[in-house]
């Protein structure tokens, strides 16, 4: 996929990116250290709220024992054997609670074995009291710690991402500029295109009318010296009359040409399957038929079918065929062949080949310009506009055309086109 962003704003963004997923990242370990840190202190209150359990059920048993010496009421018997039960779960309980602290376990170890001595039980929840006091101050430091350290992280991720964004909207903004005045260009090219093939059909009207009377007349006058004056002009002038008249027809048909080559850069091409076989037979045989007493030796591949303008396509044919036979009027048997090769599943190659006069290879690069020749006018007829206008065609088929020549031993044409 190409990309149409800036190099530096592309690096930018990503550096940016990074950073805000490195952040995000770290907020992430921050919000679980302060997690881990949070349980840690509940866990150190839960075993001081375990602690005032166990000194408060042993002032209870000591109330009961006290009451029973005092009534000697079989009930606080009772109550004496339950609060010592319950006392021993509690124990229990905040040993497992401990379980992870070394320290603690040897304090719950003192209070079972002293479970009796009511000092030294005290003693010894005081004990487990300053140890849990000491872990839940460490504690709450690290979440207070943790909590400022996520906050930070989390706003260092928003002012990045709050960056990034702004970053975003510079660049769309920007881009968006470019674009509106790229349209703006493009609509002002498209208006002085409009005026300029206005310009160009003015001109072509002009070329076609104004140039067109005088070289009928030239064309006229001379054909009536000619028929009207035989007897009083001699050879010399007869023949330079018919120089005059072949010049005129030729410069009608370059005028022709030349409207031809201008016409087809405003022409809107039109795809549409067509069948080949079709069109390059029929042009091939209206070519072939107007060669009376010549030795043509015509072979024909099968084409198949192409999404192409028709019309266009049609002059290309024209301009190849004719050339290939016009070139090998001097071959005893004229050779020519028209055939196509496939080139994978998206292109065609079509070709047309003779065995006629050919040409320098060296002079290739001229063979497609407009009034550029490589013969001739007295060796071979033309204007020179024919390959130009072939060649038009073909660029506006998005496809590509050359030549492969050797001098006497003829040429052959390649056109290479699209199959969407």
């Amino acid at each position: 996929m190409k990309l149409y962003i800036n190099r530096k704003v592309l690096w930018g963004l990503i550096v940016s990116i990074a950073i805000i997923l490195g952040l995000g990242v770290l907020s992430y370990w921050y919000f679980l250290s302060l997690s881990a840190a949070t349980q840690w202190a509940n866990h150190a209150r839960r075993v001081l709220q375990n602690v005032d359990e166990v000194r408060t059920t042993m002032l209870l048993i000591e109330n009961s024992h006290r009451g029973f010496l005092l009534t000697r009421d079989s009930a606080f018997i009772k109550t004496y054997n339950k609060q010592k039960e319950e006392l021993n779960g509690l124990v229990n309980e905040l040993g497992a609670t401990t379980a992870d602290n070394p320290v603690q376990q040897t304090n719950i170890d003192s209070l079972r074995s002293n479970i009796d001595n009511t000092d030294r039980v005290q003693e010894v929840l005081n004990d487990i009291k300053e140890e849990e006091q000491s872990l839940m101050l460490s504690r709450s430091l690290l979440v207070q710690k943790g909590f400022f350290r996520f906050v930070f992280a989390f706003i260092g991720l928003l002012v990045v991402t709050l960056g990034v964004l702004l970053a975003l909207v510079w660049i769309i903004n920007a881009n968006t500029r470019s674009r509106v005045i790229a349209e703006d260009r493009l609509r002002d090219a498209e208006l002085e295109t409009q005026k300029i093939n206005k310009d160009l059909e003015a001109f072509s009207y002009s070329v076609s009318h104004d140039l067109r009377a005088p070289l009928r007349s030239i064309n006229g006058y001379s054909q009536i010296l000619i028929e009207d004056y035989a007897g009083k002009i001699d050879d010399e002038g007869n023949r330079l009359l018919n120089v005059i008249i072949n010049n005129a027809k030729r410069m009608g048909q370059l005028i022709d040409d030349l409207l031809e080559f201008s016409r087809l850069g405003r022409q809107e091409i039109r795809k549409a399957l067509v069948d080949v076989d079709e069109q390059v037979n029929n042009i091939a045989s209206e070519l072939v038929e107007r060669e009376q007493g010549r030795k043509i030796d015509l072979k024909i591949e099968q084409m198949g079918t192409a999404p192409i303008d028709q019309a266009m396509m049609r002059q290309v044919w024209i301009n190849l065929v004719g050339n290939a036979i016009k070139y090998s009027k001097n071959k005893e048997v004229a050779k020519i062949e028209i055939g196509k090769m496939d080139k994978g599943k998206d292109r065609v190659v079509y070709f047309v080949k003779d065995n006629g006069a050919g040409f320098d290879m060296a002079y290739v690069d001229k063979l497609f310009g407009v009034f550029q020749r490589l013969h001739k006018n007295n060796e071979f007829e033309g204007t020179g506009v024919g390959l130009a206008l072939v060649k038009r065609i073909v660029d506006r088929h998005k496809g590509k055309i050359w030549a492969d020549a050797r001098v006497g031993e003829g040429a052959t044409f390649f056109i290479e086109l699209p199959l969407d």
